[in-house]
């Protein structure tokens, strides 16, 4: 038995929002980083993974 995280679409404009937020942070800092935001959704959607990957293992329903 497999699991796989289907974001809503709601979940997937609140990821949009997030990356444009963090775009718009680091486009204004001196120090701004573009990779950034990039790195912080692709970090989310790793967690959400881990939790599907993590409930498997504890034999949880889906």
């Amino acid at each position: 038995m497999s699991y796989q995280v289907v974001f809503s679409r709601e979940a997937e404009e609140d990821l949009e929002r997030t990356f444009e937020h963090a775009l718009e942070r680091e486009l204004n800092s001196p120090t701004g980083d573009l990779d950034i935001p990039t790195r912080a959704i692709e970090a989310i959607r790793q967690a959400c993974r881990f939790l599907a990957i993590s409930r498997k293992r504890l034999g949880e329903a889906p």
